[in-house]
């Protein structure tokens, strides 16, 4: 199995002594805080994040892909192993930079796991916040500071000590893994269309006289997908 892709460009067999270690680590090559805060520089390193950002082709082709379908994408999952955790932006940074700079999107993370059975002992944070390192040019913190789409990276697991392994040993594992995990999954599919939320604002006010009647509607669209039409009518 191996971490990084297969690019011996900076530092191969050569260098490295043999070829486990030849390559980039594709989730340290995106363009957020590249090469900052913790980035591996030695070309042998399992976290070597390459010579600059988007050197590898593989990134480059995440890239493009994103930009040509922005007004298509509404949501990225990017899922690693191994462990119980939902590893939330900004990966390289410390404190609470989601709230801050994109509140609708770190509400809509919660807001999924409220509403979703999750895997019991999950973890909720950034990288720094669970596992007290930092991960510079991560693929979410990227496409969610260069967008706004809504993006995350599980890592996949259970409290069965079993799931915490880059490879599972049995089918029953993988299985177990993937029933506890897609709720959150399924949830999120159910937000993507467009969906039309009514609340009243304030008092009924009615007239005693006419018996007419007046109220506010709060009319709001819940869902990831934009309304291209949308009218009201009364009668």
């Amino acid at each position: 199995m191996k971490r990084k892709n297969r690019n011996d460009s900076w530092g191969g067999k050569w260098l490295c002594g043999d070829d486990t270690y030849t390559g980039v680590d594709l989730n340290r090559n995106y363009g957020f805080s590249h090469g900052n805060f913790g980035s591996r520089d030695d070309p042998c390193s399992e976290a070597f994040g390459g010579p600059a950002p988007f050197s590898e082709p593989e990134t480059r082709a995440m890239r493009d892909f994103i930009f040509a379908n922005v007004e298509n994408l509404k949501f990225v999952y990017n899922f690693h192993s191994y462990g119980n955790m939902f590893i939330t932006p900004f990966n390289s940074l410390k404190g609470k930079i989601l709230e801050e700079a994109y509140p609708r999107q770190a509400a809509l993370f919660k807001e999924i796991l409220a509403e979703s059975d999750t895997p019991e002992g999950l973890r909720v944070g950034t990288a720094y916040e669970l596992l007290n390192y930092q991960s510079p040019g991560e693929a979410s913190d990227w496409i969610l500071a260069a967008t706004g789409i809504p993006a995350i990276s599980p890592e996949l697991g259970t409290n069965d000590p079993a799931t915490n392994n880059f490879r599972l040993d049995s089918a029953d594992l993988v299985l177990d893994v993937m029933q506890q995990s897609y709720p959150y999954m399924e949830k999120t599919i159910e937000k993507l269309p467009a969906k039309v939320e009514f609340k009243q604002e304030g008092n009924l006010f009615v007239d005693p006289e006419s018996k007419h009647f007046s109220f506010s509607v709060e009319i709001k669209n819940v869902g990831l997908t934009d309304m291209t039409e949308f009218s009201v009518m009364s009668a």
